[in-house]
């Protein structure tokens, strides 16, 4: 029994020493077991993938590559000695830098982009004014690149922005008043027609005057002719002359043949106007065959189209009328157009005569042209400047010239009055003595009749 004691002992001193043997052998902090659940953790494992962006795993401890912007940016000056894996690092107090800022603006849009000379994240405000009053864009991730699109704001505006950066120790840099304007929609608005076209007809050649439209952004004109018809575009026809002069000269001419001649102004954006329209007939006229409306060949909806399907327009605002008399601004262009679906396809040209207020028996003509981003078909003329009405036609013609419908109006110009200073002050010294006279009339009368109730007098 004493011997199997003995054992027994030797066995336990056996296993008790081994076992404080092998917890001093094995090195520290290598591996621990959890008495709980028996799980091993290394804790030697660090999550660093080393990919220049902080993840939100990620520290300045664990992976000071990624999050603390050595190597790219500030230099911690470390005293590690190798302790337990532990690197002592000076607190980072220096701000992030921004560098290569860039700015593209759209329409209703800007891209904003940028680096920083550290892993950063960033916010950026904007508004029509340095309040930055219309919204502002959050990063979610640190990183040195940032850009963000700023969407939903207003064609040729300006806005302000300002940007706020900080890194992982809270270090925020803000720069204030940047600014940036948006585009401009493409200018898809032809200028005004020529006014006063004529043709007058000379010994060798056929003289052509007008008068250049006033728009900012004209640039030329082009004048173009044909023999059957009036060029419908300023491809058409053969060019006689091109440039910003108010008069051609065309010496290509037979005898006896009638000319039509369409001179189409342009502006800065190659954009053409409809076209102005005269003709002429050099030497002998030759005898022209009466066109007569044939009404069978009128489509029903052309016979509905009435004067109130076309808008007049000023400025951008429509013009409201009753009748036919149409009052305008005079000096100031006006646009006539008519809903592309109310005109059948059987027309083919829609013109306007315009007569001459100064000069009875003669008329200018004009073409309405198809405007396929807005569905309408129109024309812009130049009024008068004076306070002379002058009437006007509408003609939508067919195959051959054939005048199928025909709308009159009057156009009246009326100049915009502006007083003077003298009218304004006389105006208000009337004004004053009108209001005394009738305060003081008031009062007189008030006396009148208290003496005639009491019976003073």
């Amino acid at each position: 029994m004493k011997t199997k004691s003995k054992i027994k002992g030797s066995l336990l001193v056996f296993f008790l020493f081994f076992g404080l043997m092998g917890m001093i052998l094995v090195p520290a902090g290598a591996y621990a077991t959890s008495v709980l659940d028996s799980v091993q953790v290394n804790q030697n494992v660090v999550n660093c993938n080393d990919n220049g962006i902080c993840e939100t795993w990620e520290s300045t401890t664990s992976c000071p590559g990624d999050c603390s912007g050595m190597g790219g940016g500030h230099h911690h000056h470390g005293h590690g000695h190798g302790h337990g894996g532990f690197v002592l690092m000076t607190p980072d107090t220096e701000k992030p830098e921004i560098r290569n800022l860039r700015i593209e603006p759209e329409r209703n849009s800007v891209q904003i982009s940028w680096t920083t000379n550290e892993n950063a994240i960033a916010k950026v405000y904007w508004g029509k004014t340095q309040s930055y009053e219309d919204g502002s864009l959050s990063e979610i991730i640190f990183s040195k690149n940032h850009a963000v699109k700023i969407e939903g704001l207003s064609e040729s505006s300006g806005y302000f922005f300002k940007i706020s950066v900080s890194d992982l120790s809270n270090n925020e840099t803000v720069i204030r008043g940047l600014s940036f304007v948006t585009l401009s929609p493409p200018d898809t608005q032809a200028p005004a027609n020529v006014s006063g076209l004529r043709a007058k007809v000379l010994k060798n050649s056929v003289l052509l005057i007008w008068k250049n439209p006033r728009d900012e952004d004209f640039v030329a004109v082009r004048v173009t002719k044909r023999e059957s018809f009036f060029p419908r575009d300023f491809l058409e026809g053969k060019v006689i002359y091109e440039g910003s002069g108010t008069r051609a000269e065309d010496r290509e001419v037979k005898k006896g043949v009638r000319y039509y001649y369409s001179v189409f102004s342009r502006d800065r954006s190659w954009n053409y106007s409809s076209g102005a329209n005269v003709s002429a007939v050099f030497g002998e006229k030759k005898p022209v065959e009466k066109k007569e409306t044939v009404e069978k060949k009128i489509a029903p909806e052309l016979k509905k189209l009435s004067l109130f399907d076309f808008d007049f327009t000023q400025e951008g605002k429509k013009i409201s009328f009753l009748g036919n008399k149409i009052k305008v601004k005079a000096g100031k262009n006006l646009k006539i157009s008519v809903d592309a679906n109310k005109i059948p396809k059987d027309v083919k040209k829609i013109s306007l005569k315009l007569g001459n207020p100064e000069n009875p028996a003669e008329s200018f003509f004009f073409t309405f042209k198809l405007n396929k981003k807005k569905g309408v078909f129109e024309t812009v003329l130049s009024p008068s400047q004076e306070d002379i009405s002058y009437p006007l036609s509408i003609s939508l013609k067919g195959f051959k010239n054939l005048e199928m419908k025909k709308i009159a109006a009057e156009i009246i110009p009326a100049a915009v009055k502006t007083k003077s200073a003298k009218e304004f002050f006389q105006g208000v010294v009337g004004g004053v003595n009108n209001f005394f006279s009738k305060v003081t009339s008031r009062l007189i009368n008030t006396f009148l009749g208290i003496v005639k109730l009491f019976g003073i007098f």
